[in-house]
């Protein structure tokens, strides 16, 4: 008879166990987030400046994949296309202030469909928040 108490308790200290795993893979996933977002604004930023400043052009923007994808073919999501969705993201945002402290909030995905869907900045800001 004591083993129906005994098991609810027991139960409710593996939900707690489950609860605690789950908060922490979040948060891990939101850190890994916010790196990677980081990380495709400061590469649009550092190709946005390059092609402005005339010194690379859309092969060259090639080059960069085809050098990634043979030298290190473990990096993926890297390929011509991808690397210019990093440029307009950059270009997309970096004047705006509010941008800076959203856009690590929510994931690469969102942001690559914002950007696709949305016509102007008040649009982009508003699906952003």
């Amino acid at each position: 008879m004591n083993e129906k108490p005994h098991k609810a308790n027991r139960d409710q200290e593996f939900a707690e166990i489950a609860r605690m795993i789950n908060d922490a893979r979040n948060r891990a996933y939101r850190a890994v987030n916010k790196e990677l977002i980081n990380l495709y604004w400061q590469l649009g930023q550092y190709i946005s400046g390059k092609v402005a400043n005339s010194d690379w052009g859309e092969k060259t923007v090639q080059q960069l994949a085809d050098y990634l994808k043979v030298n290190f073919p473990e990096l993926k999501g890297f390929s011509r296309r991808a690397l210019y969705r990093m440029k307009q993201f950059y270009e997309a945002y970096f004047n705006e202030s509010i941008v800076s402290a959203l856009r690590t909030q929510i994931s690469w995905t969102h942001h690559r469909i914002i950007l696709s869907r949305c016509e102007n900045m008040e649009e982009k800001i508003f699906y952003m928040k």
